[in-house]
């Protein structure tokens, strides 16, 4: 559709342009045949990929590029940007700036990707960000994820990060379906009892089997534990809990330093869990997803963290918590609940060689030659 445009002057607008393959930009340039043409290119630097179209462009002779860092914006050089008028005229008048980006914004994501992130190269400084190839979960498809309206909804996973091995917070995460939402956040010492800790997930418990009995879902609530540490408390208070009849969910204890179900492509059940979700979270080829996840930014950035790797025998690993926290990125507890809620560790009564539900996607362990 692109191709066979020509015009004595012709202008191409192009916008969002770090999402434009290498096929298209080559077919836009093709356009570039008589004395008066322009090709106007606007975007961000994509965050998860090197050697994009535009980056290509951004570093030829042939184009005037001009960089915008988030420093040479109004809210940073004390520049009037007038009054906005293309708000619903219900929105008092206002000045642009306020749609603009600020110090808060940049703070606030420079603390949760840390400074030398590729999110904060591209978002924050307009460069290209270098050594992104090796992300378990490209940034862009959770955020293609968080607009996805057409996940659909079912019975509860609810995945449970208990704040040990390294981690910062105590996190509790729903799936319903394919739609993950964050449920409970805390640190301190609080999250230091186990049977405190296992309170608050019976109440989660408690508020998903109403909304199983609601919607009529089938089944019982799964409920998966990190069973390291404190969370092996967890898993027993709440087992007794469910003897006395106080809830009905199944309790999963899920200790991902453990043999992986697939032992041969993971080194253990966390990288095979991480994997899960990047699997659910990729795109299809017609560009489609099937789950949707509404992060905040901190989720957002644990998400989008880690990095991953092999080892001698070429199985999948991923970098460790403490690792993650020595690169200045949060310890990803948040990702991890959502993760826990979406995965399936082998347990008794599943056939051997049988996959878990949410392994069986179409492009399932496309991973990559290391």
């Amino acid at each position: 559709a692109v191709q066979g445009i020509h015009a004595p002057h012709l202008l191409v607008v192009v916008d969002e342009a770090g999402g434009i393959s290498h096929t298209l930009g080559a077919a836009l340039e093709a356009l570039m045949t008589g004395g008066h043409t322009r090709l106007l290119v606007l975007g961000n630097p994509p965050t998860d990929q090197e050697g994009s179209w535009f980056e290509r462009i951004c570093g030829s002779e042939l184009y005037n590029t001009i960089s915008i860092p988030a420093s040479s914006t109004p809210n940073f050089t004390g520049e009037e940007a007038g009054i906005c008028h293309s708000c619903p005229a219900t929105v008092t008048l206002h000045k642009v700036n306020e749609h603009l980006v600020n110090h808060e914004w940049v703070n606030e994501v420079t603390t949760e990707f840390g400074t030398g992130s590729a999110f904060v190269e591209a978002r924050v400084h307009a460069r290209f960000p270098r050594q992104v190839a090796n992300k378990v979960i490209p940034l862009a498809w959770i955020e293609q994820s968080m607009d996805n309206q057409g996940a659909e909804l079912g019975a509860i996973r609810i995945g449970v990060d208990v704040a040990s091995d390294g981690g910062d917070e105590f996190t509790i995460a729903w799936a319903e379906g394919m739609v993950c939402t964050l449920r409970h956040k805390s640190s301190g010492q609080a999250n230091a009892n186990a049977v405190d800790v296992a309170g608050i997930v019976l109440e989660q418990i408690r508020q998903a089997e109403a909304v199983h009995k609601e919607k009529n879902y089938g089944g019982r609530v799964r409920v998966k534990v990190d069973s390291i540490g404190l969370g092996w408390g967890v898993v027993s208070t709440l087992r007794t809990w469910g003897s006395e009849q106080l809830h009905n969910a199944e309790i999963i204890a899920v200790n991902v330093s453990e043999k992986a179900r697939e032992s041969t492509r993971f080194t253990n059940q966390r990288a095979e869990m991480w994997w899960n979700g990047r699997t659910l979270l990729q795109p299809t080829p017609d560009g489609s997803q099937t789950i949707r996840v509404d992060a905040d930014q901190r989720t957002l950035a644990q998400l989008s963290g880690p990095m991953y790797a092999s080892d001698s025998s070429g199985r999948i690993k991923i970098e460790s918590k403490a690792d993650i926290k020595r690169r200045g990125i949060s310890s990803p507890d948040r990702a991890e609940a959502i993760l826990l809620a979406l995965y399936e560790p082998k347990k008794s009564g599943m056939p051997q060689g049988t996959l878990p539900l949410s392994l069986t996607q179409p492009n399932d362990w496309e991973i990559p030659r290391l």
